[in-house]
Parts: structure tokens; sequence; C-alpha cells
């Protein structure tokens, strides 16, 4: 209810929140009301007929009290007030008792584990163990293991009848990869989910939440993807050779925006690759449009625009430095958001 003083035959109608103990509300609250009152009006106030005292929540609006208040028998003053010194107030409303529902979450059942891009199901089971129906209004939340705040995920509304329980299954949003922490308020039901990264074939796709459509290869149909030499293309042709004890791994990557709106391709930079569980980043990359390789294949580096329109393509390569000795078949490509692989690539 806004503040502000109200003019003759003004009438003004608005809600006053108070937070009071569950067992008070069901005892039946009373809300007592007194204006902002001058030293002389206090004077000369004479004493309640109610005789009452009260244990009182206050809310104050516009210089006046509204009190949420638990009644006990009191004396009251020649001035006024009550034992205590507290004012008497000039308007008191009481309500009868009421029951409320009690509701329990009983169960909330997730998945421990899922890949990347997955989305999550979520099944929470409620009851109703108070006297009178009701509707549960809940909210799943979730947070990550390097985390502190919870964020919504889903909300949750279940109508039960006393005695009743019931249970709803939904679908959040695929979380990131690492491990995830969900919890439903009001209660206190939590579950754990692991995220690992999707795990592809070499030429197989995979599709970000975001809509982004990845696929790598390594090499091409008459390259195995391995050479310790290529050719650079920058309006001169220059070879490059690798040090002793280096070969150089040649990865093809293709990105479509399959969504409806514009999303952001990964870098280049957000692209390694694995050998024996060591990992290996960009060698060579180029964000220049005349520039490319020119042997063994032929082509421009992997480079997209910050954004990408919806059924924009973006194909080029990356150019990695790996042992000599490694292979096609033991050689993974990965991909990472934030430090976190979610995607790799194998033979």
């Amino acid at each position: 209810m806004a503040r502000g003083a109200i003019e003759p035959d003004e009438a003004r109608t608005g809600w006053l929140l108070a937070e009071v103990p569950r067992e008070r509300a069901t005892a039946g609250p009373e809300f007592a009301w007194n204006r902002a009152r001058t030293e002389s009006e206090t004077r000369n106030e004479t004493v309640s007929p109610a005789g009452e005292d009260a244990d009182e929540s206050e809310t104050t609006v516009g210089g006046e009290t509204a009190v949420a208040s638990e009644t006990t028998a009191d004396s009251t003053t020649a001035d006024g007030t009550s034992a205590d010194g507290d004012p008497i107030p000039e308007a008191r409303w009481r309500f009868d008792p009421v029951e409320f529902p009690r509701f329990e979450v009983t169960e909330l059942r997730m998945p421990t584990d899922v890949e990347f891009g997955e989305s999550v199901t979520a099944t929470a089971t409620v009851e109703n163990a108070g006297s009178v129906a009701g509707t549960y209004r809940g909210g799943l939340e979730h947070r990550y293991a390097d985390a502190t705040d919870w964020h919504p995920s889903e909300t949750l509304e279940l109508d039960l009848s006393p005695g009743a329980s019931a249970t709803r299954t939904t679908e959040v949003e695929p979380p990131k990869p690492g491990s995830a922490r969900y919890r439903l308020r009001p209660g206190s039901a939590a579950a754990s989910v692991a995220v690992h990264p999707a795990t592809r074939a070499l030429t197989e796709s995979f599709t970000t939440p975001e809509g982004a459509n990845l696929r790598v290869e390594l090499g091409n149909d008459h390259f195995d993807g391995l050479l310790a030499s290529y050719i650079y293309d920058a309006g001169g042709n220059e070879t490059y050779r690798a040090p002793p004890g280096k070969t150089f791994a040649f990865v093809s990557v293709t990105a479509e925006n399959t969504a409806a709106e514009s999303v952001e391709f990964p870098n280049a930079s957000a692209f390694s690759v694995a050998v024996g569980g060591q990992s290996y980043s960009v060698f060579h990359q180029s964000s220049d449009d005349g520039d490319g390789l020119a042997s063994p294949v032929d082509g421009r580096f992997y480079a997209p625009e910050s954004e990408s329109d919806p059924g924009a393509t973006h194909t080029g390569w990356l150019v990695f430095q790996v042992p000599d000795d490694a292979s096609a078949g033991e050689l993974s490509v990965r991909c990472s958001s934030d430090g976190d692989v979610f995607v790799s690539w194998s033979a």
C-alpha cells in the first residue's frame, strides 16, 4: 500500500505483508492499526475499553502502523498505553483460526550421470500431510560444483487433497560439464548429477544446446591427417616443417547454425587434440580470409565470425603439432567451453 495522506472522501485499497510464525497464523491472527500521533494526542488518549495488549509485528505505511498481533490479557494505564508503555491500537481486526495444508517433498529423483547436451529429467513426489486441500508451488533450482549461488530451473505446481500425494516429471535445460546440484524448494529434497563430455566418432556431428552443429574430420579421403610439413598460403607460399620428434595433425571443422536465432560458434582456440592422455592446443590459425593451406590440404583456416545467422555454415582447417609416433587411431579431437571439455571425437 503506497505511502501518503488520504484526502477526505478518498478510499485506498492495497496489501500489507507481515511475516508471522505458522502457529500464530493458524491460531487466528489479529491485526491492529495506529495513526502517527503527536505527544499531545498521546497524553489525551483514554484507556482502551478492551484492556488488552499484544505481542505485535508492525508494518509501517505512510506514517501509520499496521500490526499483526497475538492478543494477551493485560492492563492499560491512564495515558492510553499498555503496562509496558506501548500505545493502544485505535482499531483491531481478529480472524478466525485457519488450517493450512502441510506439504512434504518425499522424493526428488534424477539421473546420476548424463552426457553433455542431454536434457535432464527430474521426478518429484509431494505429499499433503495436512488436514485441508491446497496447491504446492515449488521451484527446482541448480548450481554447479564451483558455485555458491542457486539458479531457477523449473517451477512445479500440484493440487493436493488432504493425505494425497502426486508425482510430477519435468525436463530441465542441459547442465554444463562437471557436477550439478539440484534442490526443490520449499522442502529439503536434493540430488546431484554428473555431466560427462559427449563422445562421437570422427565425421559424426554433435549439436550444442544452443544449436551449433559441429563435425570434425582428421585429414580427408586422400590423406590420413598426419604429416611433418605443410605449405601455408598467405599471398605467397611458405613451408612449415615440424621439429624432430614432432609432426602435424590437420583437422577439418564444419560448424552449422541449426537454431532459429543467431549463435556463436566455438572459436579455433576452443579445439584441441589429445594423444596418450596429453592435450595439444592449436599450432597454427589465422582469421585473415586470404590465408589458408596449400598442401597437403587445400582450404582456409577455421575462423568463424563472432555470431552466425540461422542456417549459416563455416568450414576450415586447424593445424596441431603432436608427437611424431602418434597414429590417427589414437588421436582424439576435443572442444571446450570455459576450460571444460564438452565433446570429444575419436576414430
